[in-house]
């Protein structure tokens, strides 16, 4: 019956189906981009293996965001809707306030799903479910990363892994939404897990000398080195620089750890480093089978988080 379904669908039109995606391309966080870019690519790939959608196939239209903030977002979302005739949006997350798409996607009336990690999607979605039904962030919201990570080190310390010469934690964010959320919820929730904050400093970005930063580290080294700031490049920096004199503490690096851009850079350096992302890959038999076909056609040190 399904099967019957499907050809009187196919009988009715063979036109592609347009799926725009936005992605920082070219810019600060293009290694990202780029991964957002292959993966959209391999999945309609293989959808169009099996026949497309109802018999239609995928095509794709992709739109450079070139790592700027929720005027471009808003306006390469127009031209792929107007222009382009996309049907759907699909994107990794772009450098915005994490709301630029949803009114877009909602006068179009068409779905959009993407990975910005902000609490204030779900705020927004929740205020009106009727008018932005069809607009889904596919990840947890970023105030996760805080709690989770004083859990974290709650964990490691109870399992004898980890000891506490001090009790000083030393927060250092970039001026991103999605940077301070997770470094206000560090700082707000450190108290109950015995920690005091020794340093809270926002840096300017991007950020090629760490000097200052460092200096203030090495003055008094808290027992954790926490950064939110998430570029790659500046945290494989970073730790070029904090290796030259490093001090005896954890350092956790907020999600860009995670892709090869940073180990790249960094190489040795990166030995140690402490990330977390909710975008990775689940250990499971569907997503190992990704993760191989993904390396197989991209490279090993190409990253499945966010591909």
């Amino acid at each position: 019956m399904l099967a019957g379904l499907n050809s009187a669908a196919q009988a009715q039109s063979s036109d592609p189906v347009v799926i725009g995606c936005q992605a920082p391309l070219t810019g600060i966080v293009a290694a990202d981009g780029i991964e957002f870019q292959r993966g959209i690519q391999m999945a309609a790939d293989e959808i169009n293996a099996v026949g497309g959608i109802l018999g239609r196939p995928i095509e794709l239209v992709f739109a450079d965001t070139q790592s700027k903030g929720g005027d471009v977002v808003i306006q390469s979302a127009q031209r792929l809707i107007d222009r382009d005739n996309a049907s759907a949006l699909i994107t990794g997350y772009n450098l915005e306030n994490g709301t630029a798409l949803h009114d877009v996607t909602a006068d179009a009336g068409i779905i959009a799903m993407h990975a910005n990690t902000v609490a204030v999607h779900n705020e927004l979605a929740k205020s009106d479910p009727d008018r932005y039904w069809g607009t889904f962030q596919y990840d947890p919201p970023e105030t996760l990363y805080g709690g989770g990570f004083l859990k974290f080190l709650k964990d490691i310390e109870d399992n004898g892994e980890f000891s506490r010469p001090n009790d000083m934690i030393a927060i250092i964010t970039g001026p991103g939404i999605y940077s301070v959320n997770i470094a206000n919820a560090i700082r707000d929730e450190a108290g109950e897990y015995g920690y005091d904050v020794s340093l809270n400093e926002t840096v300017a970005i991007p950020v090629s000398d760490w000097g200052p930063t460092l200096a203030k580290l090495r003055a008094d080294p808290p027992v954790v080195i926490v950064v939110t700031h998430f570029y790659p490049q500046d945290q494989a920096l970073f730790m070029n620089q904090f290796m030259t004199d490093p001090t005896n503490s954890l350092v956790y690096l907020q999600y860009g750890a995670s892709l090869a851009a940073f180990r790249d850079i960094a190489g040795d350096n990166s030995v140690g480093v402490t990330y977390a992302t909710v975008l990775g890959t689940l250990q499971d038999e569907m997503g190992d089978a990704f993760a191989k076909a993904y390396k197989e056609r991209h490279g090993d040190l190409s990253s499945t988080a966010s591909g």
